[in-house]
């Protein structure tokens, strides 16, 4: 019928313009009855939020960047009425990058395309961007969006902080229910990260009250209530629901709009002194759950439909990872309960998937208070997810299933790890989660690995076994055992290209890793000699040498490139905290050459502008580490350096193996040049066939002419 309706009308403009009293648009939410409702917006309302936006935001980000056109990423879905602000950006004359849903759902894809077209506008809800600055979206050295917005959900005060201290960053915080359109208030950067400056939008009037309408002093919790052209038309064919959210304002004269409407948010604040609101909760079941306003009434009128439940509850408790959806039933006759299963396929079938419970819980009856209210604290945590019957076990058990579970466990916040065959949805994953489970596995097994294949492979058993087929160890397994340290050391297939290398075009900066570390005050040198002394004593890749082996072979016969670990006491394995002369360039320190022969990867530097600025260079050469290393190397130094400088030596975490131990068992993997097991063998055919034809280089138009010989110089 839509559609019919829709091929009637006019191909050509409207011969009327709307009334800005007519209704722009309409998006539905979450209602308590388990009816959603149906939110009607007018043009007014709408263009009263174009003009709102221009003012307090879009002018003054032009301003700030110097450029009349900026760039806009649109990554909200549409269902959600945050779409709308992208799209005034627009209407304004900037340039919208529409991102499809694989882009925008996928933190490392998304943070990737802000980098790569230089998006300087972004908005999103606060759970998403921690997934984003966990892809690097706020790294040093990438493009970092000039204004970011975040709204949907109470923002962290940590996030908060981290965006206000980001460089070149200007972010926005968002308030705003539907029914005001869009946005009513927003808060600022302000005079520190923990007291934000906000403002109602322009065209809204926020006001925080008691129970009897009157307002509350400053530092009194009340309710807020928004009034102002912001206000929606009301709820579409539920006039008694709209009289009951939309009610009389009456402070509308001394604004001049006698008789007109505030709306009731449901939130609970209250007004600093400066007028800046302090947001506290919600007054009714209302949450909000990675941006979505969801009513736990709707959910359960839901639940208790289904014919076998004789009473039913809904909370969102927190975790770790936010919020999490808890279902509980009781049923209707003892014996013939419902399996937990059938009660999240009968909410499924009828309720979007960010409305579905987590889990649903079957209890002999609903705990009650004295009052005989539900005594929502004594609803128990949900049991972790026993294996389905008659499940389909895909691949053998083993440490790759283990270590899956025990990520399924930290990243859904839950105390045991749960069964092998448990899905990742039923357990309470959602996209984010989802983002954060295929870093945690690409970081751990390094392999490929993305939110959809966590989708499709969505229990620990059947992620184990694409990890072990994609990392080869599905056809020869090793495990991680300590190397014995006699004799020649191998060289893992990269550390061999750099050594390689290294001999064939001798000491080169191409490959140094620079962690610079910024310290304010007093800063103790001998406590971080020393502890710079503890690092490497606990990373032996860091007091390790390559030395040539000239075609010359060892007692052994074997000539392969090979490495030497000094022992703990030797003098070259000691790092020397190294002073820079005043006036010392940074970059000129950083373009050190390593002779790896001689001596060991790791050289620090530290230049001190002050008694209490100080700034501390760790010196990597990549054949000892990569990009990831840098963190560890930072977290063991801060370790090692508080411990010295109160006396005592670190107690680190013992490490599980060393990188010589995964560089031998690489070998026993692959085997060597001369003699490839067959699992390198078939890799190596795999990708001679599929680089087959290949041209030596890509003819692509450059701005100057290639050079005879290739450099590191850029």
């Amino acid at each position: 019928a839509t559609a019919d309706a829709l091929a009637g009308c006019p191909a050509g403009p409207l011969t009327t313009a709307p009334a800005l009293g007519d209704p722009a648009y309409l998006i539905h939410t979450s209602g308590s009855t388990g009816r959603p409702k149906g939110v009607l917006v007018s043009h007014a309302s709408l263009a009263n939020l174009g003009a709102g936006h221009l003012t307090d935001h879009i002018a003054p980000a032009v301003a700030r960047t110097g450029r009349e056109r900026l760039r806009v990423g649109h990554s909200a879905s549409f269902a959600f009425d945050a779409s709308w602000d992208p799209l005034l950006w627009m209407v304004h004359g900037h340039e919208l990058h529409l991102l499809d849903d694989a882009a925008y759902r996928d933190p490392a894809v998304l943070s990737a395309y802000v980098d790569t077209h230089r998006v300087d506008y972004l908005d999103v809800t606060p759970s998403y961007a921690e997934a984003l600055i966990a892809e690097g979206l706020l790294d040093e050295g990438r493009h970092h969006p000039a204004h970011l917005v975040v709204g949907g959900e109470a923002v962290p005060p940590a996030l908060w902080e981290r965006l206000t201290t980001a460089d070149a960053v200007h972010p926005v915080n968002l308030y705003g229910p539907t029914e005001t359109t869009v946005d009513a208030y927003y808060w600022l950067p302000g005079p520190s990260a923990d007291r934000p400056e906000g403002r109602p939008v322009r065209g809204s009037r926020v006001y925080v009250l008691d129970a009897s309408l009157r307002p509350v002093p400053a530092g009194v919790t009340g309710e807020l209530y928004v009034a102002g052209p912001c206000l929606a038309l009301g709820y579409l064919g539920r006039p008694d629901l709209t009289s009951e959210r939309f009610v009389a304002d009456p402070f509308g004269a001394l604004h001049g709009t006698p008789g007109g409407r505030m709306y009731r948010t449901g939130d609970l604040v209250r007004r600093r002194e400066d007028h800046t609101l302090e947001f506290l909760g919600r007054s009714d079941d209302q949450v909000k759950i990675r941006g979505f306003r969801i009513e736990l009434g709707e959910i359960q009128a839901r639940l208790a439909t289904h014919p076998q439940v004789a009473a039913a509850a809904v909370i969102a408790r927190e975790t770790g990872h936010g919020k999490r959806l808890l279902a509980y039933a009781v049923a209707e006759k003892a014996g013939t309960a419902p399996t937990p299963n059938a009660l999240r396929d009968h909410l499924a079938g009828a309720l979007p998937e960010h409305m579905v419970p987590a889990t649903v819980t079957l209890l002999d009856a609903l705990p009650r208070t004295a009052n005989d209210k539900l005594d929502h604290r004594a609803l128990p945590d949900p049991e972790p997810l026993a294996p389905a019957i008659g499940a389909e076990v895909v691949g053998e058990s083993g440490p790759h299933t283990e270590i899956v579970r025990g990520l399924y466990a930290d990243v859904l916040g839950i105390a045991e790890p749960p069964a092998a065959e448990a899905g990742f949805l039923d357990l309470g994953g959602h996209s984010l989660l989802a983002a954060r489970l295929a870093a945690r596995v690409r970081e751990h097994f390094g392999v490929p690995f993305s939110i959809a294949d966590v989708f499709r492979h969505s229990t620990a058993t059947a992620i184990a076994a694409q990890v072990r087929t994609r990392s080869g160890a599905a056809t020869a397994s090793v495990p991680l055992s300590p190397l014995p340290r006699t004799g020649p050391l191998p060289l893992s297939p990269a550390q061999q290209r750099l050594w390689f290398l290294h001999r064939l075009e001798g000491p080169s900066p191409t490959y140094n890793i620079p962690l610079v570390l910024s310290v304010n005050g007093p800063l103790d040198r001998d406590a971080l000699q020393l502890a710079l002394h503890d690092l490497v004593d606990r990373h032996e890749t860091l007091r390790t040498v390559y030395p040539p082996t000239d075609n010359v072979p060892e007692a052994d016969g074997d000539d392969a490139p090979h490495q030497v670990i000094l022992p703990p006491g030797h003098e070259a394995a000691r790092p020397v905290l190294r002073l820079a002369e005043p006036g010392s360039d940074l970059t000129e320190a950083v373009r050190y050459c390593f002779d790896l022969a001689a001596e060991p990867p790791l050289r620090t530097v530290l230049f001190s502008d002050s008694p209490d600025h100080h700034t501390l260079l760790l010196l990597l050469h990549h054949i000892a580490g990569d990009g990831a290393s840098t963190t560890p190397l930072a977290r063991d130094l801060a370790s090692a350096y508080t411990a010295r400088a109160a006396g005592i030596a670190p107690e680190f975490t013992p490490l599980t193996g060393q990188y010589v131990d995964h560089a031998a068992r690489l070998q026993q993997l692959l085997g060597t040049p001369a003699d490839p097991t067959p699992l390198a063998e078939a890799q190596l055919a795999h990708w001679r066939e599929a680089l087959a034809g290949l041209p030596d280089q890509l003819e692509l138009p450059t701005d100057r002419p290639r050079p005879p010989v290739a450099t590191s110089a850029g």
